[in-house]
């Protein structure tokens, strides 16, 4: 649906239906709503369409509306006093899988977020440029039940690529109102490994903090990215929008 839908329309409408001009038509408007009052005077639909009209207006003048543009839907979304991003770039030229932690969950020190108990990924995008022999695949994800033994990982979403020189992979992707719930009962994939031995919580792992080296041990709910390099060179980097919720609101 090309066009905008604009707070000029709305207004608009609203002004024509409670013209004073016409507001000895009030009689009429009810009737045709089906609405009796003993009182018209008394809080009539025009009065209700004006508080209408008063909080679209005041609605619209703090959060500048929604609009439809080339068939892609803008909406008002609600904020998060934990909201935090991040930041990844990694340079690999070895044939290898590399797991990093991009979230530690239980770190609220050294990562940007207040609580503990669930990450919601709000947005996040992936550019990786390879060279000609360049192949690849990426998975972005989740940990569950980690303990000393082995964890689960939660794939969320995943990229498979054999670019040639000059060509890059972009991906953006803007979750919306609540983003993906990084929990094993709050979401369900096809790609969910049990008991992986990669992910104990004896065993560090590098971070986006220090790719370079494995100084992090992993834990439930911690958010990674899986790079396995077949052959080539690629540039990866990675950008989240995410926030916590306490334990009392996964």
């Amino acid at each position: 649906m090309a066009g905008y839908f604009e707070k000029t329309w709305l207004v608009n409408a609203l002004k024509t239906i409670i013209n004073p001009a016409t507001e000895e038509k009030q009689d009429d408007i009810i009737d045709g709503i089906g609405e009796v009052q003993e009182t018209p005077t008394s809080y009539t639909i025009l009065d209700r369409l004006k508080s209408l009209y008063t909080i679209v207006n005041t609605i619209w003048t703090k959060f500048d509306g929604l609009h439809v543009e080339n068939e892609s839907l803008s909406i008002i979304q609600h904020g998060h006093d934990d909201s935090s991003t991040l930041h990844f770039h990694i340079d690999l030229a070895a044939a290898a899988t590399t797991r990093y932690i991009m979230i530690d969950l239980s770190d609220t020190v050294n990562w940007p977020h207040a609580y503990a108990s669930v990450v919601h990924i709000d947005w996040f995008g992936v550019d990786v440029d390879s060279d000609n022999n360049g192949n690849y695949t990426l998975k972005l994800g989740f940990l569950a039940n980690v303990d000393a033994t082995d964890g689960d990982i939660h794939v969320f979403h995943d990229i498979a690529g054999s670019k040639s020189v000059g060509n890059q992979y972009y991906d953006m992707m803007q979750l919306a109102p609540d983003g993906w719930i990084c929990a094993a009962t709050r979401h369900l994939s096809s790609e969910i490994t049990l008991n992986d031995t990669s992910y104990q919580t004896d065993v560090n792992l590098p971070t986006l903090i220090d790719p370079a080296t494995a100084d992090t041990p992993p834990g439930s709910g911690d958010i990674v990215l899986v790079a396995t390099l077949a052959a080539g060179a690629i540039s990866i980097d990675i950008d989240i929008g995410y926030h916590t919720h306490s334990p009392t609101h996964p």
